[in-house]
């Protein structure tokens, strides 16, 4: 429950205009704090860790234009440009969120 409004965000963001995980520069997700204890998971060795992960979760929605299951195995968890994406994402807790909110907001690498 705590990844689906921010899988939902970071899809709308790709549809709206078209951006791909090579084209950002960093992302910031804010999130209820629930979602930061179940699921802040910057580093998933596989796939079960991948369904839990914000970060993995921004990534290939980025990557892949698709959150679903084949975005959660353990071959796209150790895909190098998921991988590197997950590392520019960045999650800050926000009591003001409730659990099925969240904000990203990305920065391009061209500004």
């Amino acid at each position: 429950m705590v990844l689906h409004p921010v899988l939902d965000a970071c899809l709308e963001l790709h549809r709206e205009h078209r951006i791909r995980g090579a084209d950002i520069a960093s992302v910031e997700l804010r999130v209820n704090p629930l979602a930061i204890i179940r699921a802040d998971r910057p580093n998933p060795q596989g796939g079960l860790d991948a369904k839990l992960s914000l970060q993995h979760g921004v990534a290939v929605c980025f990557e892949r234009g698709a959150a679903g299951v084949s975005e959660f195995t353990d071959a796209c968890a150790r895909d190098p440009a998921i991988a590197a994406l997950r590392g520019r994402v960045s999650v800050t807790g926000d009591e003001a969120l409730n659990v099925e909110s969240a904000q990203a907001r990305l920065t391009t690498r061209d500004g």
